[in-house]
């Protein structure tokens, strides 16, 4: 059986060697490396790490045994920042700067999200990536996001990481790290054309949907983080929605005999 890891590799190198890009596979050494090298000797040099998230075997085990009992099951799931994807990207990152300390290349995280829960990963890889929570207002119309409300990956990681890409299906997006001094760079550099606009919270500042929260906010404590807001933008009404998928499943039993 041909290994998953390997073959999301190849479709991924295929892929950029379809745009033009030039990728070199790196040899794997002691200890873990990237994956890829993608137009070396130029200067969008940049190092792909390739990560994936696929549901756990444990949890979709027992979603098929309540399914085969021919029950209504409800399946749901929050989209919010998750300590699990967290550590994924730091092991990410950690594995590019072992492998470039001296930032000789740009950093970026392929995150390929597969399987039942792919949505969800997708929405919580995100809300990990910029720390966004939701949040309502009886003075605004639509639902707010709140990038940098909590702790997240890119502050964190604004030396080493410049960005991640998001793939679900045949679809992928790149999602840049504003805190990154390389930011301007890497938005212009020959591995973003192939994702069309590259997101970063930051362009999207006129929106009356979109709040930042500044690096010196009050984070931690929500409390304060929602006064810090209220004050900053001039509300007066400003309350946490957090949000979730859920679905509801039914199987057909099993015979018995």
């Amino acid at each position: 059986m041909a290994d998953p890891d390997a073959v999301l590799k190849e479709t991924i190198a295929s892929f950029l060697k379809e745009q033009k890009l030039s990728v070199t596979e790196i040899p794997r050494a002691i200890g873990k490396t990237p994956d890829l090298l993608v137009d070396s000797g130029t200067s969008g040099a940049t190092l792909l790490e390739i990560k994936s998230k696929a549901d756990d075997p444990d949890e979709m085990h027992e979603l098929a045994n309540r399914l085969a009992e021919g029950r209504v099951v409800e399946h749901s799931k929050p989209t919010t920042r998750w300590n699990r994807l967290d550590a994924i990207l730091r092991q990410g990152v950690a594995q590019m700067t072992t492998h470039d300390p001296g930032r000789e290349f740009h950093h970026i995280i392929w995150f390929h999200c597969t399987g039942l829960d792919a949505t969800a990963a997708e929405l919580r890889l995100f809300a990990t990536l910029y720390g966004t929570r939701n949040l309502v207002s009886t003075r605004i119309k639509n639902v707010i996001i709140a990038y940098y409300f909590s702790y997240n990956a890119f502050f964190r990681h604004r030396e080493s990481l410049d960005g991640v890409i998001i793939s679900k299906g045949a679809k992928a997006g790149l999602y840049l790290n504003s805190f990154s001094s390389r930011l301007a760079v890497v938005q212009g550099s020959p591995i973003a054309r192939p994702f069309g606009d590259a997101f970063f919270p930051e362009k999207y500042t006129d929106s009356p949907n979109v709040m930042i929260c500044d690096p010196a906010a009050p984070r931690g404590d929500e409390p304060a983080m929602l006064e810090f807001l209220r004050n900053k933008y001039a509300v007066d009404h400003l309350q946490i929605m957090d949000m979730g998928l859920i679905a509801g499943m039914i199987g057909t039993p099993e015979d018995s005999e």
